[in-house]
This record gives C-alpha cells, structure tokens and sequence, in this order.
C-alpha cells in the first residue's frame, strides 16, 4: 500500500505587476485624456470654486493628504558621497557655476512632488522631481566643497513657466496634471484668465565665494545664495496627428494571440500607414518632442525664475515626508503578520531588494543545507521565515511558518502627498523574489550593475537573487518605455506615478509516492 508526501519544487520565475500608475494628459487641444491605472487612485483632488470678490481670485487645486508616521530623516554626510558624484564636480574644476549649469540644462523636469530616486539615481535617469534635482545639485556642491543646504517653501510662477513644466497649453489643464501628480498647487485667476500659479517647491541654499566672482570659481563662502536648477524652458515640437487615423485597439490586440508588444504592433499600423498615405514623415516625427533650453549660465544667477513667497524649512536632511516610501509586509494566511519593514525609496534606489527564505532555526537551516534548498527540503520537515536583504544583506526577518504555506506579500506606496496604495499578491512561503520599483525609467546602469554582479557571484543563491533583480529591472524599464512612446504616438502628456513589480521563482507543491 502506498503513501503520498508533500514536496515543493522549483518550477518557473514570475513576473509580476503589482502596480502600474500612470497620468496621461492631452498636451494640446481641447480634449483631455486622464486616465489612472492601478488598485486606487494616487490622489484625490479637491478644486474649489472661483471667487469673484476681487480684481484677483484664486483657483485652489488642493491635495487631500494623509499623514504618515515620522521616521529618522535621511542623512547626507559629506564623506558619503557617490564616487561618480565626486568625479563629476572635480570634472568641473568644482566650479558652483558650472555644477549648477550642468544639473539646470540638462537635468529634466518630471512634474510630482518629492524626493524618488537618489542622486546617482537622478544623474542615470537624467530626470528628476525638484527635490531630486536639489538633491543632486547639493551633493555636487558637497564633493565641490560648498556648505550648501535644503531650503523650501511657497513660490509664484508666471503662466508661461506654469505650462513649460506641465507640459500642456493650458493652464487650468496644467493644474489638474500637477495636482494628480502630486503638486501642491494653487492657480490666481483673474476675470476667466490664469495669471501665475502658487506652489511649493525647494532650492538649495549654498555658501558661495560669489564676490565679485559669482560662484565661477570655488573658494571661501562669503554670501549665501539660493540655487534652484528644477525650473527651466523647454523648446517644443508638436507630432503629427496619427492617433485617431490609426486607432489603438487594446481589446483586438488581445484576442489576436499574439507574442509581439502591443508597442510593435502599433508602430507597424503607423509605419504602414505612412507607406500607403505617402507621408513625408517618419514614425518619430509622430510623437511631439520637448528639449530642455540650454541657458548656459557663465556665472550663478544673482535671482529665482519663481518668486519666493514664504521659507518652510531647511536643512541638510531629507524630511521624510518628502519623500516616496515604500512599506513590505508578509502575512499568514489567517491574515497574522509575519513582518514589517519599510523605508524611504531613494535610499534603496538601484539596490537590489530581495525577499528571502532561509530555515527559521539554525535546526531547520541544517535541514535544508543537507537537503540541498528549500526546492528539494520536504516541506513538512522545516519551518522558514521571511527576510528582506538589500544587495545581499539581511535588513528585517520575520517569524516562523511552514515551508510552502501560503503568505501574501503587500507592497504599500506611501507618496509624499495623497493617500497609500496598497497591493495584495498571493505567494508561498519559500519562493524567492526581487521587488523593483520605478518613479520615472530604470537607467541602463542598474540593469548593466545587476548583470555583472550576476557575473561575478559564485554561491547558487546569490547567482539567482541578482538574476531576478535584473529581470524585474529590465521589464520595468521595458514597461516604462513602451508606454511613454504609445503614449507620445498619441500626443498624450504622461507622469510616471509608481510602477512596482516582483520577480519571483515559484514553487509546486506536488504529491509524491512514498
């Protein structure tokens, strides 16, 4: 007579969306197209009427923001600083002028609030919130040996400058993109017209040897000066009008079956359509295209572009409500947690963020080592619990429960303004997985980071771990890029809200003839 028992094997790696949030808007003409993917929106916005008691009347585009717990800010010592950081200002001669010159014509302008990524992260992307770019600008100046500093608070922008970082042509449609974004905004009307908009931003503050030499060169701090490189003009191109010739028909590329991206099918509609009309343009003149206006200052300005209307605080720190947070809880199947763990996004950006299950007793890590892993270790004979590593090193762990029992695994983003988005995926105990998360694109020099320390591990374990994080980069910045370009195909406006995915090596559980 036989008997059966429980074995849990390896069988495929997963790729998993938790979450996709995107904002599209028409950048021009008068139809708006707003669409937010994901669980729950972003954040809800409040627009209040227009008064008419006045020569001026304001238009309050509000965020209704949940506060969060204060954790221990940020740190940014000044012997902390990325290498690469270093190299770069040194490759300025540690000019201020021309540091700030750099991170202002060619740093670009993303439209949320909050700090997303960390410097080196803003450097790759080549993109950046205003707190990334001030974040940047402060770290060049630190290796440059500026004492420069955080300042933020409330400023006025004329409207022209208002649709150059939106993105759009008009202004109350300017307004509803920034507040979806995130930005706390408030637009001054006056009679039906937008006359500037209200909103809070940062700069950096920095001690400049600036008499008379105007930050050209480094030396003794003689006046304090306020720096801001976030705000900029944009030269812009408008597409060709493709989008309503060429339709795009989720639901057909659906049932057709087949293995090629929805971008591709899309740019053989264009391209086709092009040949058989005999247009004069290429796919790419299609997509509308912006380019940051190089001001190439020779000196730092003596002035904001915004107008400062009051000082909120300042420092050397990152406050953390400033800042994307993302929170990992592991749950029983009865709905117990097993653990917590969370942090500020930029100080995990480019690392890899593991979820790990070794034995939960040195007993049962000796059974598995003598099994072979937690693939071949009968799951009725070891007990395992949950660790979270960051490039290999163990961060939080967790309680015990069985091998292969089933747990969820929740990803909360917690965004410096609007409410939290919390996403569920149903896992095993034991399933290895790399959690990536995106706020703008994952820059090849994450990805290439991954690979070559794929390359360069020996131990099986490690091999794997860097192998997922290069998976769940690579389809991150796959994902991210072919919606940007359907959505320039369309002539759409579109703000990269948070992409989170994992990439998981599932397990069976099979029965087995003993």
């Amino acid at each position: 007579m036989y008997g059966f028992r429980q074995m849990f094997q390896r069988c495929r790696v997963s790729f998993v969306t938790l979450l996709v949030i995107d904002v599209f808007f028409m950048a021009a003409g008068s139809t708006e197209a707003h669409s937010t993917q994901g669980p729950t929106p972003l954040v809800q916005v409040d627009k209040k009427a227009r008064t008419t008691d006045g020569a001026a009347s304001t238009l309050n585009v509000k965020i209704s923001a949940t506060a969060h717990p204060s954790t221990p800010r940020q740190v940014i010592p000044k012997s902390g600083v990325a290498p690469q950081i270093v190299a770069l200002a040194s490759s300025f001669n540690n000019s201020p002028a021309r540091i700030f010159r750099f991170v202002h014509d060619t740093i670009d302008f993303d439209p949320k609030w909050g700090a997303s990524k960390s410097p080196l992260g803003t450097l790759h992307e080549g993109g950046g919130t205003s707190w990334d770019q001030a974040w940047l600008l402060l770290e060049l100046l630190t290796a440059a040996g500026v004492d420069a500093r955080f300042e933020w608070g409330e400023i006025e922008i004329p409207t022209e400058l208002l649709l150059q970082i939106a993105g759009v042509t008009e202004p109350f449609r300017a307004g509803d993109l920034l507040t979806t974004a995130g930005m706390p905004i408030v637009l001054v009307v006056e009679g039906s017209q937008v006359v500037h908009a209200r909103m809070s931003h940062v700069w950096v503050k920095a001690h400049l040897d600036y008499i008379p030499r105007r930050g050209v060169t480094t030396g003794p701090g003689d006046t304090w000066m306020r720096m801001d490189p976030s705000l900029k003009r944009f030269d812009t191109t408008e597409g060709v009008h493709l989008a309503e010739v060429v339709p795009y028909n989720l639901g057909e590329y659906l049932q057709s079956g087949t293995e090629s991206s929805p971008r591709q099918i899309y740019d053989e509609a264009i391209e086709t359509h092009i040949t058989d009309q005999n247009l004069s343009v290429t796919p790419e003149d299609v997509k509308p295209a912006k380019a940051i206006v190089e001001e190439a200052f020779p000196f730092v300005p003596g002035t904001l572009r915004g107008k400062i209307l009051s000082v909120a605080g300042e420092g050397t720190t990152i406050p953390e409500a400033f800042q994307q947070n993302l929170e990992i809880q592991i749950r029983e199947d009865g709905g117990a947690t097993l653990l917590t763990w969370s942090a500020p996004w930029p100080s995990v950006y480019g690392k890899r963020l593991e979820l790990a299950w070794p034995g939960a007793t040195a007993a049962d890590q000796a059974t598995l080592d003598l099994h072979g892993g937690v693939f071949v270790a009968p799951p009725y004979e070891v007990d395992l619990k949950p660790v979270v590593r960051l490039d290999g090193v163990e961060v939080a762990s967790g309680g015990a429960i069985g091998s292969a029992e089933d747990v969820t695994f929740v990803a909360t983003v917690r965004p410096p303004s609007g409410p939290d988005t919390v996403v569920p995926f149903l896992t095993r105990a034991g399933e290895h997985a790399v959690l990536s998360l995106d706020f703008g694109r994952v820059p090849q020099e994450v990805i290439d980071r991954f690979a070559s320390e794929q390359g360069n591990a020996t131990e099986e374990a490690e091999i794997e771990a860097w192998g997922l994080a290069y998976s769940a980069a690579e389809y991150l910045r796959a994902v991210s890029t072919d919606v940007e370009h359907l959505a320039a195909l369309h002539g759409l406006r579109r703000v990269q809200l948070g992409n989170v995915a994992l990439a998981i090596q599932r397990g069976a559980v099979q029965k087995e003839s003993s």
